[in-house]
Formats: C-alpha cells, structure tokens, sequence
C-alpha cells in the first residue's frame, strides 16, 4: 500500500514537460501550455500553440487506436494500447510508434492510462486489477502498487493518472469516487 499525500486533495493539475516547442500538447497532457489540443486519428498529430501542425506521429500498421498517450521530459511519446496490454514509444524525433513492452497479459488486467514521471518510470492503471504498474524508461517490469479495495491507499476500477508539482502522483480511483494522491519515493 502507498500512503496517501495529506493536504494535496484538490490541487490536481496537469504539470507540463519539455522536450518539443512551448505549447505543445499530447493526449491533455500540456507541455508548457495548458489551452491547446492534440488530434488523433491514424497517427498523433502535435500543434503549435495556434493549432498548426507540428509533426505527426505515425501508428504501426496492426494498430487502429490508443487508449492513452504520454509525453516525458525528453520529448518521448509514450502509448498505450489496452485490448493488447501494450505500450508503445516514439522517441523524440522518430516518426512512428514501436513496441516498448510485450504484451503484459500476466501484469494487467486491463490498462486504461498512462503517466511518465520526472525519472522516466512509467505508471500504468489496471482499471480490472485496482492497482498501478510501474515500469522503467526501457520498459521493463518495475513493480505494481495497491491492489483493489475501500480503504485508503487502495483502489476500485483507477481510470486515470498525473503527476502534479514534486512528483506526487494523482489517481482516479473511479468506483470509490475520489482522487487518490500520492508522495513516491524513486
């Protein structure tokens, strides 16, 4: 069980990272500037704080959409497929998403977002599995944290993740309607 942060319910916000131009915005998730928007169809199209394109982030071809989609502090774009229980990447300038895990049939039950922390360790809600999966900026299997229940610290049906000021980690703990939050340690 994590213990919960005291004092930070409430002061949930996006934290912006860097890597592309000032403004640019994944998945809602702001890099340096909360007001703009992202498109995704077949690719993930990046815009510029006035809404004109950037880049385009090309989808394999066995892949018709993401469930979630993150962006770290080095410009990495970071996917995640949950039907396939999958994360994919496109490093900073690549023009397509790859294959950063297996299929983690074995880890998550079923995965509906995603979050990078200042570290690159990756956070994976198991919506099924009421719990949180890490995994480092390779991809490999760090750990899981929480499991499913009431009680604080504990998770019923997390449908979303962010990391707000100093790395503390916020939880959509859906069914127990609430926010966890989160002090980690690396």
């Amino acid at each position: 069980r994590w213990p919960a942060h005291p004092g930070l319910a409430g002061r949930m916000a996006m934290h912006g990272n860097q890597g592309y131009g000032k403004g640019d915005l994944f998945g809602g998730k702001s890099i340096g500037h909360p007001a703009e928007i992202f498109r995704v169809g077949f690719g993930i199209h990046v815009l510029d704080p006035e809404g004109r394109p950037r880049r385009e982030i090309g989808f394999p071809p066995d892949v018709s959409y993401f469930s979630d989609i993150a962006v770290d502090g080095w410009g990495n774009v970071f996917a995640l497929q949950s039907m396939a229980k999958r994360v994919y990447v496109a490093r900073k300038g690549e023009a397509v998403l790859v294959p950063l895990t297996e299929p983690m049939t074995g880890d998550l039950a079923y995965p509906t977002a995603l979050a990078v922390d200042a570290a690159g360790r990756i956070f994976i809600t198991d919506q099924n599995g009421g719990g949180v999966v890490i995994l480092g900026p390779d991809g490999s299997f760090r750990g899981r944290q929480s499991g499913m229940g009431w009680k604080e610290g504990l998770l019923r049906y997390p449908s979303g993740l962010c990391f707000g000021p100093a790395g503390i980690l916020f939880v959509a703990d859906r069914e127990n309607h609430r926010v966890q939050v989160f002090a980690l340690s690396e």
